[in-house]
């Protein structure tokens, strides 16, 4: 009698963790972002989250919330979601950024040339005609706002198992994204300021 209570007990205690569903990974990203990130998928962001996804074997999710401020607090802090696909490292970008109008205004000869983002000047230079050169510019760390940092992706402080996965994910993926990138005109420099 008593075995066939242990054999009863052990298949309910398993139960549960079987019929689970694989949680998705929910992403915040915002919908209107070129190059970045958009509704329908076509960012590098968007991408590059698809390949996180695949990796990490869980359906991917999006929670869109606009890029500005509280974009972190309202997704991330709050638990809404799981990770945010890029976040400058020691840059505040609260604050609207026109860089695609810039970029407009030297292919239209309006000014000679301009100084932006080498993310967003090489997705909109490869969009103009003719398309615009890109030059990236070595960091010679006299700026008070870097033009050359590094980019993360963040999930919640407490989060280490998904944090684990995630660099792991990005370590494997890392010549599929680098190539992801490149097809969306962004300038990787190194640390020595070459290309």
């Amino acid at each position: 009698m008593n075995a066939r209570w242990l054999v009863v007990a052990g298949v309910a205690a398993f139960a549960p963790s079987a019929a689970r569903a694989v949680e998705p990974l929910r992403v915040c990203a915002d919908p209107n972002d070129l190059p970045f990130s958009n509704a329908a998928g076509e960012g590098f962001e968007n991408k590059i989250a698809e390949m996180i996804a695949v990796e990490l074997r869980r359906p991917l999710q999006y929670v869109w919330r606009a890029e500005r401020r509280g974009f972190l607090r309202d997704g991330i802090n709050s638990g809404a979601c799981d990770l945010v696909t890029a976040v400058p490292l020691g840059v505040d970008y609260r604050k609207d950024d026109p860089a695609a109008d810039i970029v407009r205004a030297v292919a239209d000869r309006e000014i000679d040339v301009a100084a932006v983002w080498g993310p967003v000047a090489g997705y909109f230079a490869e969009r103009q005609s003719p398309p615009l050169v890109v030059t990236p510019l070595a960091d010679q760390g006299t700026a008070r706002i870097p033009m050359v940092f590094d980019i993360a992706m963040g999930v919640r402080k407490r989060d280490d198992d998904l944090k684990q996965a995630v660099q792991a994910a990005l370590d494997a993926l890392k010549p599929r994204i680098d190539e992801t990138l490149r097809q969306y005109g962004v300038p990787i420099v190194t640390s020595d300021g070459t290309q």
